[in-house]
């Protein structure tokens, strides 16, 4: 089975270079926090999503190479965590959220996002912590914002060799009562499109008996 969900391979490393460059960081600054950490930077961003949802409806589309797909839009929250050694104004936590609070609301980002099919919808709340570790004072600072983007969802398993985005064409119905044939007719199916349920198995009304 091929599932395309988000295409987070495209969005994330995206998402990373934006801060990178609205924060004022080096690349290697800004990392998810899956990834490995730098050693003791100055400043560190650590980029997480969480909590995807669906928004709307999901609606099945046949395209032009004949599959049927499935399309719709998906929310979550993508939080970036700034972590900072310097207590000075311009260098600590909370300096560089505000920055990329900031910027985040031009449309210059806005339409960057658009390139990968992405949008912000508000911006969440925002939460700064100080922290002591070995009487060394930093700061951590949260934010995070809704984000929403397209998905698209194709099926291609299959079974004995039939597609399961494929539907039945024709099916022979046989009926036998001790041994003697008492039905032996094909049944021509098809989907009823105008239906309103554009997905699964459908008989059309009335069927085209042989």
């Amino acid at each position: 089975m091929v599932v395309l969900l988000i295409d987070w391979p495209t969005i994330c490393p995206f998402l990373q270079q934006i801060i990178s460059v609205i924060a004022e960081l080096p690349l290697a600054q800004v990392t998810w926090r899956d990834q490995r950490q730098p050693f003791n930077p100055n400043a560190l961003v650590k980029l997480y999503n969480t909590a995807e949802r669906e928004i709307g409806s999901d609606y099945d589309q046949i395209a032009d190479d004949g599959l049927m797909y499935t399309y719709g839009k998906r929310a979550w929250t993508f939080n970036a965590q700034v972590e900072a050694v310097s207590q000075e104004f311009d260098a600590y936590a909370p300096f560089y959220a505000s920055r990329i609070h900031t910027r985040f609301q031009r449309d210059t980002t806005r339409q960057q996002l658009k390139k990968i099919d992405v949008s912000i919808m508000r911006h969440l709340a925002t939460t700064s912590v100080p922290l002591t570790d070995d009487n060394r004072h930093w700061s951590m600072t949260q934010i995070s914002f809704e984000m929403n983007g397209c998905f698209k969802h194709l099926d291609d398993s299959n079974w004995d060799g039939v597609p399961a985005n494929n539907w039945i064409e024709k099916v022979r119905v046989i009926s036998t009562i001790d041994d003697r044939i008492e039905t032996d007719q094909v049944i021509v199916l098809g989907r009823e499109f105008d239906s309103g349920f554009d997905s699964g198995f459908q008989k059309t009304v009335p069927p085209v008996i042989e």
